[in-house]
């Protein structure tokens, strides 16, 4: 695969005469919506038949209210689709979300549909406590995981994805239980947990106490490792996911789990941030194709940081307030695809699919043949 840095002055059609290919496949293959608004350091991915590096996995997570034009672009190119969420309550029931629309949607496209599962509050905010007290009490235990496996067979899932977050680190023992006692009860489906991207063993934080990487690794059948959230909405202006700290939580990983369990986090989203940063204030999550609008809108020069291995620009906005953008292109794309490739982890998994965003699906497909299980 060949990608182009725009240049100043450079239009579409310069483009596309440089390597001899047509408009038409230039703004089809990277959504490009304005031809005669690029961007100064905007990436154009110019379409090339290349060999495939190898058989390779995707997932993405979506919630139910996704746009059915967005989910149908993307499901071709997915192994999975875990809907989120399912929510345990205190007494260790299940509460649904409307999904049978994403079921349908993902076996239509070969793609197969994952339960994710969490014990978040009422609020929508993660509660450690409940899980651990869910997943360290038999009975509640067994109450979930039947509830669970009772909702996989009558929805038709083909698996279920565990995402508890903020668990004391009393709990490590208990979740890894109630993953196999999971595993029994849908057995031959898989049981994915979803991991905080730690970088040694004894890391210190609620985030990662409980996330043994070793203990839950044996147990899950597959582990999302969350590499993302470095730059974050409340946080200080920076990359989302820098290459150089994924890959610091990828050689930690693979010191404690196969590389052929492990599915690398990705993030198709950035955030827009205010300057100068207070710390407190929250930044504005935008899609990685709204960022080059917003570029071109602004008439900001896109710039790419090649430590972190991730695009910014700076832009004012109409009442004179400075900007930061971090976000996902091209490039950063394609750096991650091939840390996991060259890694020999199982693929790759998106939060989230709720944004379009042309380039992952493109290159995606140039570099691999995209495993499909149904």
């Amino acid at each position: 695969m060949i990608i182009h840095t725009v240049l100043a002055g450079e239009t579409l059609s310069d483009i596309a005469r440089l390597y001899g290919v047509d408009n038409a496949q230039l703004i089809s293959s990277n959504g490009i919506r304005n031809p005669d608004n690029l961007v100064v350091g905007q990436t154009v991915i110019i379409e090339q038949d290349t060999p495939k590096l190898r058989d390779f996995a995707t997932l993405g997570y979506a919630y139910p209210f996704i746009d059915r034009t967005v989910l149908r672009a993307i499901l071709p190119e997915l192994t999975y689709l875990s809907v989120f969420t399912y929510r345990i309550t205190e007494e260790g029931t299940l509460e649904a979300p409307n999904d049978d629309t994403l079921i349908t949607e993902a076996r239509n496209a070969r793609t197969v549909p994952i339960m994710v599962v969490t014990a978040m509050d009422r609020a929508g905010n993660f509660s450690g406590v409940t899980a651990a007290n869910i997943m360290g009490d038999a009975v509640l235990a067994e109450r979930a995981a039947n509830a669970i496996a009772e909702a996989v067979r009558a929805k038709g899932y083909g698996g279920v994805d565990l995402d508890f977050e903020f668990i004391p680190a009393y709990a490590t023992q208990s979740y890894a239980n109630f993953i196999n006692l999971l595993k029994e009860k849908i057995a031959p489906s898989p049981v994915f947990a979803a991991l905080a991207p730690k970088t040694y063993a004894e890391q210190p934080g609620l985030l990662y106490e409980a996330h043994d990487y070793a203990v839950l690794g044996a147990a899950a059948d597959k582990v999302l490792l969350m590499t993302y959230e470095w730059g974050y909405a409340y946080g200080p202006p920076g990359a989302v996911a820098p290459i150089n700290n994924v890959s610091r939580v990828l050689d930690y990983a693979l010191t404690e789990i196969p590389a052929d369990k492990i599915i690398l986090g990705y993030p198709n989203y950035g955030y827009d941030w205010t300057l100068p940063y207070k710390e407190g204030t929250r930044a504005l999550t935008i899609g990685n194709e709204e960022a080059v609008t917003i570029a071109s809108q602004k008439k900001a020069v896109i710039e790419y940081n090649d430590q972190v291995q991730a695009p910014y620009f700076y832009y004012v906005d109409d009442v004179g307030a400075s900007h930061v953008v971090w976000f996902e292109d091209a490039r950063s794309t394609r750096a991650k695809c091939l840390l996991a490739s060259n890694r020999g982890l199982y693929g790759i998994g998106i939060w989230n699919v709720m944004r379009p965003y042309t380039q992952l699906s493109t290159i995606l497909n140039e570099l691999f043949d995209i495993s499909k299980l149904l």
